[in-house]
């Protein structure tokens, strides 16, 4: 427990110490705006609503990936599998970048233009149907229009700031 709890608000650096240890699927969210394909990695994805089925994602404001998501209106994401964590470091910026067209990236078009990743252990597409700023961050609600499962695979988690493999 935080010395101060409760007696004045949690710095910055404390909040993150927190949310570190929180176990979190990682994800990638992509979406297309004019001939501009975009992603980036994410930990803050959860299903809001299962009728009808939305999802909710977070997304770092300012940033090029909010403003996207925002002026497009639609979005994917990705659950990404274990096998799949060169790509949750490169949508981090961590790794070779990935080029405005995907390159060496297998996807595919959606149908509301929002890159498809290949092999990920499930996708949804989705239309903003809301979006609130929420501190650092851009909530956006998305309704799904498409989506897809794999038959299995391991997912990739995010705990303690490292990847760990959660067996399926």
């Amino acid at each position: 427990m935080h010395p101060d709890s409760g007696r004045k608000p949690i710095d910055a650096a404390f909040a993150r110490e927190l949310r570190a240890q929180l176990p979190a699927a990682v994800g990638v969210v992509t979406t297309r705006h004019g001939d501009e394909l975009h992603g980036v990695t994410v930990t803050a994805l959860l299903v809001a609503s299962h009728i009808p089925p939305r999802v909710v994602v977070c997304l770092e404001r300012p940033s090029r990936s909010a403003e996207l998501v925002a002026a497009s209106g639609v979005f994917a994401v990705h659950a990404l599998s274990w096998s799949q964590m060169f790509l949750a470091d490169r949508f981090a910026g961590r790794a070779p970048l990935v080029d405005p067209r995907f390159g060496g990236v297998p996807h595919r078009s959606g149908v509301t233009g929002a890159p498809l990743l290949a092999n990920a252990l499930a996708w949804l597409e989705c239309r903003v149907v809301a979006a609130w700023p929420a501190g650092d961050h851009v909530v956006f609600l998305g309704e799904v229009v498409a989506a897809e499962a794999a038959a299995g695979g391991d997912a990739l988690v995010h705990f303690r700031r490292r990847f760990h493999r959660l067996q399926g």
